[in-house]
């Protein structure tokens, strides 16, 4: 059998039509980026700390002691070779594959200080926070508030004559909770607090809080901090909850990049206030650049798994049992993941560039594209997280029963991706940023303004649709199912939900009576982005014939997917499709279905993800998957060590042999019959 599946996915493999070293770099960015990622998943791969093998079978104390040498070894690591940012996120998010301790202070607490410090303050701090002398968290979520920043209860009140802030937590909801890395492992944090001067609130601002001791780690004086226990996953990562109670910190430790406080308390606000959303929307880009990344990881493993499956009834299939992936269910239930997983790398990519382009016109003291890069970032953050987290458990699931194994290797990562969907802004709160943005946009053209240079790829189809009534009305593409068709199909839809609401809204509508048209407006237009990312890089990304083809087949099913399988009535409610345009799509979406099949392996190749990444028996390269089942068993603590030189279980004395020896009493009926008499009186 083990043979027979080997066999099967090598013939997928010799099958294949595309350039699949090409294809490569178009997921990963580039050759020059996929080399780096490659030349990280070497290092992380020949060291011994970060092998996943048994980490199934850790408990929690036992998972949290892994992360912190996985965390020391980094920080060696990362000096020995002078690692930057984006390649420790590499390294740790990606190839480690679990937030370890050290994440927070890579992900968070250092763009965090270095973004809102002075100068003067990271001269002082710099140093020691890059090479992890000072280990860091970022604490803004309290146990009463999360997304509300205004809301926050903490503060940090000036005491003039002492030159200090007091930082206090004066309710119990204003604990910061579910703070990465802050439960046992940081020395400081960036915490956010109300800051308050002779009894008047500046709203939050971050503040460098010292929380443990350099020389023997004890917490300080006036906190309490505690790890919060079991979580859905990231069982390595010590989340915290900790009180203030009058903890004073220099005035100078409060970050004085954006706004300042001099000694006698005069406040010297942000010159631009929302120039702050710039190292806000960082984290976000990072998190929709990634997740095209855990998206292919698990439909990788149920491709492959579904190529070397055999079931079903032999009547209708030649040669044995037919593969799961010819079942045309199957491939309707896969095949669009693996769309999607190649849409998020463009828009990733996309994103990335874009808010580049924003920090670089920010330090020209150009904030135009400020607003837009934090509405979309917010946008594709809830929309690619949510799609991701709900797809990979649908591809779990396309698994069946060998699916439920931990060690299908989807299980464990998924469970920690899941925290994506929360952290970083609630995603359907979040649909209410973009839509904000939206409206603000939807106001410019109704006063017959133009859109702005730096604005004309994301939102430019918008002033044109909706210019004029007649505009969006005569918009009607001749060719369906090209590349053009689509994209128009998109910015239509698009367009017209503005429309609906911007009209609602300038008509008095409430903001909390149009809440759930907003998550529909945010979802169409990042969808619009998606579609056109993914179509725009194939247009001028050089792929050799049949490889172009086959991903130009992708784009297009990504597309008729999302129309046809997602969100059909808001494409068909006003007219725009007729029943016979619909099914010359589903036509066409059957036969894009067809013609991805036989690529399938070598797209979930073109990946690259190796197998000690994947972690997984089911969906190892070679396909042997039951054979590595098999063997992964063998390593479960209740074969190994609980059981005795016989090979029977701990236990068997105390609570099996009892039962088996007739020791627990005899079944009556005729007790059963009483009892129910009983309950009759």
């Amino acid at each position: 059998m083990s043979n027979q599946q080997a066999l099967d996915i090598e013939r997928e493999r010799s099958g294949s039509t595309i350039n699949q070293q090409q294809v490569k770099e178009l997921f990963h960015g580039g050759a020059e980026s996929l080399s780096k990622r490659e030349w990280i998943a070497s290092l992380v791969a020949k060291e011994p700390v970060f092998s996943k093998t048994g980490q199934e079978f850790l408990s929690r104390a036992e998972r949290f002691h892994r992360g912190l040498a996985k965390g020391k070894r980094f920080a060696e690591l990362r000096n020995q070779y002078g690692l930057d940012q984006e390649e420790s996120m590499l390294f740790l998010k990606l190839f480690v594959d679990d937030f370890v301790p050290a994440c927070l202070h890579i992900d968070m607490f250092l763009p965090v200080l270095r973004n809102q410090s002075s100068k003067e303050q990271w001269a002082r701090w710099g140093s020691e926070a890059e090479s992890m002398r000072m280990l860091g968290c970022y604490a803004q979520t309290e146990l009463g508030h999360g997304s509300n920043l205004s809301g926050l209860e903490t503060t940090a009140t000036l005491d003039k004559a002492a030159d200090e802030w007091v930082i206090n937590s004066p309710t119990a909801s204003a604990a910061k909770y579910w703070i990465g890395a802050l439960g046992k492992t940081c020395t400081h944090a960036a915490v956010v607090a109300q800051l308050i001067i002779d009894g008047k609130s500046y709203g939050a601002h971050p503040f460098l809080v010292p929380i443990r001791s350099l020389d023997d780690h004890t917490l300080l004086p006036g906190i309490r901090a505690l790890d919060i226990g079991p979580k859905v996953g990231a069982g390595q990562m010590d989340n915290g909850w900790a009180m203030f109670d009058q903890v004073r910190i220099p005035r100078t430790n409060m970050l004085m990049g954006y706004s300042q406080v001099d000694q006698d308390g005069t406040y010297h606000k942000p010159l631009n206030d929302r120039l702050r959303y710039g190292t806000m929307t960082y984290v976000r880009v990072h998190i929709v650049e990634f997740a095209s990344l855990a998206l292919s990881r698990a439909i990788t493993i149920a491709v492959r798994y579904s190529v070397v499956r055999r079931q079903g009834s032999t009547r209708m299939y030649q040669g044995g049992e037919p593969q799961v992936l010819d079942y045309q269910t199957q491939q309707h239930r896969l095949l669009p993941l693996l769309a999607q997983a190649y849409a998020f790398s463009i828009t990733g990519h996309w994103m990335g560039r874009h808010y580049h382009t924003l920090m670089d016109m920010l330090q020209n003291g150009d904030d135009s594209l400020l607003a837009d890069v934090h509405a979309y970032s917010s946008a594709l953050k809830s929309y690619t997280t949510k799609v991701v987290a709900d797809g990979s458990e649908d591809a779990r699931k396309s698994m069946g029963g060998h699916g439920y194994s931990m060690f299908n290797g989807i299980s464990e990562p998924l469970g920690t991706y899941q925290a994506t969907n929360t952290f970083e802004g609630e995603n359907v709160l979040l649909t209410q940023q973009a839509a904000s943005y939206l409206l603000k946009i939807y106001r410019a053209i109704k006063a017959g303004k133009q859109v702005l240079p730096a604005q004309e790829y994301t939102v430019g189809y918008l002033y044109r649709l909706l210019a004029s009534p007649a505009a969006l009305a005569e918009d009607r593409p001749k060719d369906i199912l090209s590349p053009n068709g689509l994209v128009a199909m998109f910015e239509h839809r698009a367009a017209r939900l503005l429309r609906a609401v911007g009209d609602a809204h300038l008509d008095g509508a409430g903001w909390e009576t149009q809440l759930i048209a907003f998550a529909q407006l945010a979802r169409a237009h990042v969808q619009v982005l998606v579609v056109r990312n993914f179509f725009g890089e194939l247009a001028h990304h050089r792929l050799d014939g049949s490889t172009a083809q086959a991903m130009l087949d992708l784009a297009k099913l990504h597309a008729l997917h999302l129309v046809l399988y997602t969100d059909l009535g808001e494409f068909v409610e006003d007219g725009f499709l007729a029943t016979a345009q619909l099914d010359k799509m589903r036509a066409e979406y059957l036969r894009l279905l067809q013609s991805i099949r036989g690529n399938a392996v070598a797209l979930v190749d073109a990946f690259g993800w190796p197998d000690w990444y994947l972690n997984s028996a089911l969906g190892a390269s070679d396909g042997r998957a039951y054979d590595r089942l098999v063997e992964a068993i063998q390593s479960e603590p209740l074969n190994t060590t609980e059981v005795d030189s016989r090979g029977v279980i701990r236990g068997y004395d105390e609570f099996i042999r009892p039962l088996i020896r007739g020791e627990c009493g005899e079944f009556s009926m005729r007790m059963q019959e009483a009892r129910h008499a009983k309950a009759k009186m």
